[in-house]
């Protein structure tokens, strides 16, 4: 649909990132989530299902039951303008 082509997939992977299990870890994107989409948020590969975000704010947290480590990779999949 017009609506959709109107904004830009973006992936962004973080490493070098610290965090205790079940404690949120905050990350910044380089754009805006859109508003109408929901990013996904995966964890060395698996998806998780713990994300908080505004529409319109590039700020997350993400939780996930396991010691976040700076070896691991966060990958984020989100639309924005």
């Amino acid at each position: 649909n017009a609506r959709e082509l109107a904004f830009i997939e973006n992936i962004q992977d973080f490493t070098a990132l610290s965090g205790e299990a079940t404690v949120p870890v905050a990350i910044s994107l380089a754009k805006n989530v859109a508003e109408g989409f929901v990013p996904m948020v995966f964890f060395n590969g698996i998806r998780v299902k713990t994300v908080s975000y505004t529409a319109g704010s590039r700020n997350m947290t993400f939780t996930v039951p396991y010691i976040t480590e700076p070896s691991d990779t966060i990958s984020v999949h989100y639309a924005s303008r």
